[in-house]
């Protein structure tokens, strides 16, 4: 099983960039993206378990971790696919505390496989879309949440599933 740990936002904050991310598709043609239903998020830490994790423990994995972040958003990234398309994502800066962590972390998985980003390899974002084409048209954009500072997040652990969707454990 796959798993995420990840940031997750207030409602607010949740709805400003939901916003944004539907006016930004109407002006693409998408493979996928962001569902009313998504939980936005910044993922951490991806990690693979063999079998499923009992409650006691994830809730040893989080731990004596700080749970209350906050974080500055940076703008949009394109970043070309590995087929056609493109990836289109609201960036969010990389500090000291994201890497502390995300190092912290890694120390209490070390008997998981690690599958994401990690070290200079982290790039701490929230992934809206992927496009079928590189033909990309944004226009007529309020962009003040790209340039949101401290912004109030919630690290969690859940389930990932084949595209970039966060699924909370119940």
């Amino acid at each position: 099983m796959i798993y995420n740990i990840v940031l997750t936002f207030n409602k607010e904050t949740n709805k400003e960039i939901y916003d944004l991310y539907t006016k930004i598709k109407d002006n693409l043609n998408i493979e996928f993206g962001l569902k009313e239903t998504s939980i936005l998020h910044i993922t951490i830490l991806k990690f693979e378990s063999e079998n499923k994790l009992n409650k006691s423990e994830i809730d040893t994995i989080l731990q004596n971790v700080n749970i209350n972040l906050t974080v500055d958003f940076s703008g949009l990234t394109l970043l070309p696919s590995s087929s056609q398309g493109c990836w289109i994502e609201l960036s969010t800066l990389k500090n000291k505390q994201l890497i502390e962590i995300q190092n912290e972390l890694i120390k209490k998985l070390s008997k998981f496989k690690i599958k994401s980003g990690t070290e200079d390899n982290f790039r701490p974002h929230i992934t809206f879309v992927k496009t079928i084409n590189n033909n990309i048209k944004i226009k007529n954009i309020d962009y003040s949440i790209l340039r949101k500072k401290q912004v109030k997040t919630k690290l969690e652990i859940g389930l990932a599933d084949d595209t970039f969707e966060f699924h909370r454990i119940k």
